[in-house]
Protein backbone atom coordinates (compact mmCIF):
# COMPACT_ATOMS: atom_id res chain seq x y z
CA UNK A 1 0.00 0.00 0.00
CA UNK A 2 1.34 3.44 -0.99
CA UNK A 3 0.92 6.28 1.45
CA UNK A 4 0.26 9.73 0.03
CA UNK A 5 1.59 12.44 2.23
CA UNK A 6 0.06 15.88 2.46
CA UNK A 7 2.93 17.43 0.52
CA UNK A 8 2.54 15.05 -2.42
CA UNK A 9 -1.20 15.56 -2.72
CA UNK A 10 -0.97 19.37 -2.85
CA UNK A 11 -1.56 20.86 -6.29
CA UNK A 12 -0.58 24.37 -7.15
CA UNK A 13 -3.65 26.41 -8.20
CA UNK A 14 -3.93 27.59 -11.79
CA UNK A 15 -4.54 31.18 -10.68
CA UNK A 16 -3.61 32.79 -7.39
CA UNK A 17 -5.92 35.20 -5.62
CA UNK A 18 -3.69 38.07 -6.76
CA UNK A 19 -4.09 37.03 -10.40
CA UNK A 20 -7.86 36.67 -10.06
CA UNK A 21 -7.98 40.16 -8.51
CA UNK A 22 -5.94 41.55 -11.43
CA UNK A 23 -8.30 39.91 -13.94
CA UNK A 24 -11.29 41.41 -12.13
CA UNK A 25 -9.75 44.88 -11.80
CA UNK A 26 -8.20 45.29 -15.26
CA UNK A 27 -10.89 43.33 -17.07
CA UNK A 28 -13.65 45.22 -15.28
CA UNK A 29 -12.04 48.56 -16.08
CA UNK A 30 -11.67 47.71 -19.77
CA UNK A 31 -15.17 46.23 -19.95
CA UNK A 32 -16.76 49.27 -18.31
CA UNK A 33 -14.71 51.71 -20.39
CA UNK A 34 -15.85 50.11 -23.64
CA UNK A 35 -19.42 49.41 -22.52
CA UNK A 36 -19.88 53.06 -21.57
CA UNK A 37 -18.72 54.08 -25.04
CA UNK A 38 -15.70 56.11 -23.92
CA UNK A 39 -13.92 55.74 -27.25
CA UNK A 40 -12.76 57.85 -30.17
CA UNK A 41 -14.39 56.33 -33.27
CA UNK A 42 -12.21 55.71 -36.27
CA UNK A 43 -13.32 53.82 -39.36
CA UNK A 44 -15.81 51.15 -38.15
CA UNK A 45 -15.20 48.78 -36.35
CA UNK A 46 -11.92 50.38 -35.24
CA UNK A 47 -11.93 52.65 -32.21
CA UNK A 48 -9.26 54.31 -30.12
CA UNK A 49 -9.51 53.56 -26.41
CA UNK A 50 -7.44 52.38 -23.45
CA UNK A 51 -8.09 48.65 -23.81
CA UNK A 52 -4.72 48.02 -25.49
CA UNK A 53 -2.90 49.72 -22.62
CA UNK A 54 -4.88 47.78 -20.02
CA UNK A 55 -4.11 44.53 -21.81
CA UNK A 56 -0.37 45.29 -21.97
CA UNK A 57 -0.22 46.25 -18.28
CA UNK A 58 -2.11 43.09 -17.29
CA UNK A 59 0.16 40.92 -19.45
CA UNK A 60 3.30 42.43 -17.91
CA UNK A 61 2.02 42.27 -14.34
CA UNK A 62 0.20 38.95 -14.24
CA UNK A 63 1.43 36.65 -16.96
CA UNK A 64 -0.33 34.78 -19.74
CA UNK A 65 -3.34 33.52 -17.75
CA UNK A 66 -4.15 37.02 -16.56
CA UNK A 67 -3.70 38.31 -20.11
CA UNK A 68 -6.18 35.74 -21.42
CA UNK A 69 -8.74 36.56 -18.71
CA UNK A 70 -8.43 40.31 -19.16
CA UNK A 71 -8.43 39.95 -22.95
CA UNK A 72 -11.70 38.04 -22.90
CA UNK A 73 -13.34 40.53 -20.54
CA UNK A 74 -12.27 43.62 -22.46
CA UNK A 75 -13.22 42.06 -25.78
CA UNK A 76 -16.80 41.20 -24.87
CA UNK A 77 -18.53 44.62 -25.11
CA UNK A 78 -17.07 45.48 -28.52
CA UNK A 79 -18.98 45.77 -31.78
CA UNK A 80 -17.48 42.51 -33.06
CA UNK A 81 -16.91 40.46 -29.88
CA UNK A 82 -16.03 37.21 -31.65
CA UNK A 83 -13.03 38.99 -33.19
CA UNK A 84 -11.90 40.92 -30.11
CA UNK A 85 -12.17 37.92 -27.78
CA UNK A 86 -9.45 36.27 -29.87
CA UNK A 87 -7.45 39.44 -30.61
CA UNK A 88 -6.78 40.71 -27.07
CA UNK A 89 -5.77 37.40 -25.45
CA UNK A 90 -3.42 36.68 -28.37
CA UNK A 91 -1.67 40.03 -27.90
CA UNK A 92 -1.51 39.48 -24.13
CA UNK A 93 -0.01 36.00 -24.39
CA UNK A 94 2.73 37.12 -26.78
CA UNK A 95 3.63 40.15 -24.67
CA UNK A 96 3.63 38.28 -21.37
CA UNK A 97 5.95 35.58 -22.69
CA UNK A 98 8.42 38.12 -24.08
CA UNK A 99 8.26 40.51 -21.13
CA UNK A 100 9.18 37.73 -18.70
CA UNK A 101 12.56 37.23 -20.36
CA UNK A 102 13.21 40.93 -20.93
CA UNK A 103 12.35 41.87 -17.35
CA UNK A 104 14.56 39.12 -15.92
CA UNK A 105 17.62 40.64 -17.62
CA UNK A 106 16.80 44.31 -17.00
CA UNK A 107 20.01 45.04 -15.05
CA UNK A 108 22.38 43.64 -17.66
CA UNK A 109 23.57 45.01 -20.98
CA UNK A 110 20.63 43.18 -22.53
CA UNK A 111 18.30 45.34 -20.42
CA UNK A 112 19.39 48.49 -22.27
CA UNK A 113 17.83 47.18 -25.43
CA UNK A 114 14.72 45.84 -23.70
CA UNK A 115 12.51 48.76 -24.70
CA UNK A 116 13.47 48.30 -28.33
CA UNK A 117 12.80 44.58 -28.10
CA UNK A 118 9.39 45.15 -26.48
CA UNK A 119 8.47 47.76 -29.12
CA UNK A 120 9.41 45.39 -31.96
CA UNK A 121 7.50 42.52 -30.37
CA UNK A 122 4.42 44.72 -29.87
CA UNK A 123 4.56 45.78 -33.52
CA UNK A 124 4.88 42.19 -34.76
CA UNK A 125 2.16 40.93 -32.41
CA UNK A 126 -0.17 43.73 -33.50
CA UNK A 127 0.46 42.93 -37.16
CA UNK A 128 -0.31 39.25 -36.66
CA UNK A 129 -3.37 39.85 -34.49
CA UNK A 130 -4.76 42.59 -36.76
CA UNK A 131 -4.39 40.32 -39.77
CA UNK A 132 -6.41 37.64 -38.00
CA UNK A 133 -8.92 40.27 -36.83
CA UNK A 134 -9.38 41.64 -40.36
CA UNK A 135 -10.00 38.17 -41.82
CA UNK A 136 -12.57 37.48 -39.10
CA UNK A 137 -14.23 40.85 -39.66
CA UNK A 138 -14.41 40.38 -43.44
CA UNK A 139 -15.92 36.95 -42.88
CA UNK A 140 -18.54 38.48 -40.56
CA UNK A 141 -19.40 41.12 -43.19
CA UNK A 142 -19.89 38.51 -45.88
CA UNK A 143 -22.19 36.44 -43.66
CA UNK A 144 -24.34 39.35 -42.42
CA UNK A 145 -27.87 39.06 -43.72
CA UNK A 146 -29.08 42.65 -43.54
CA UNK A 147 -26.73 43.92 -46.25
CA UNK A 148 -28.45 43.84 -49.65
CA UNK A 149 -26.83 41.84 -52.43
CA UNK A 150 -25.65 43.90 -55.36
CA UNK A 151 -24.91 41.91 -58.51
CA UNK A 152 -24.46 38.72 -56.49
CA UNK A 153 -22.01 40.28 -54.01
CA UNK A 154 -22.50 42.09 -50.75
CA UNK A 155 -21.10 45.62 -50.87
CA UNK A 156 -18.24 46.59 -48.65
CA UNK A 157 -19.12 48.91 -45.76
CA UNK A 158 -17.25 51.86 -47.30
CA UNK A 159 -20.37 52.82 -49.23
CA UNK A 160 -22.90 53.41 -46.46
CA UNK A 161 -26.54 53.67 -47.29
CA UNK A 162 -29.36 54.61 -44.85
CA UNK A 163 -31.16 51.27 -45.18
CA UNK A 164 -27.98 49.35 -44.26
CA UNK A 165 -27.82 50.80 -40.73
CA UNK A 166 -28.49 47.42 -39.13
CA UNK A 167 -24.80 46.54 -39.51
CA UNK A 168 -23.45 49.63 -37.81
CA UNK A 169 -23.12 49.62 -34.02
CA UNK A 170 -25.05 52.33 -32.25
CA UNK A 171 -22.01 53.79 -30.47
CA UNK A 172 -20.54 54.97 -33.79
CA UNK A 173 -23.39 57.45 -34.16
CA UNK A 174 -24.54 56.28 -37.58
Amino acid sequence: MIKITEKESYRRPLLTSRQVAMIAAFGGLGFAWRALGLVIPLYPPYVLDIRESINVIAAFAGGPWVAVGVGILIGLPSSVPFCDVIYYPLIGIILSLVSKHVFAKRDTLYGIYSLVIIAVVIAIAEAIALTIFNFEWIHSITTTRCLPKVSGRRPFLSSFHPKWRCDLPSHYGY
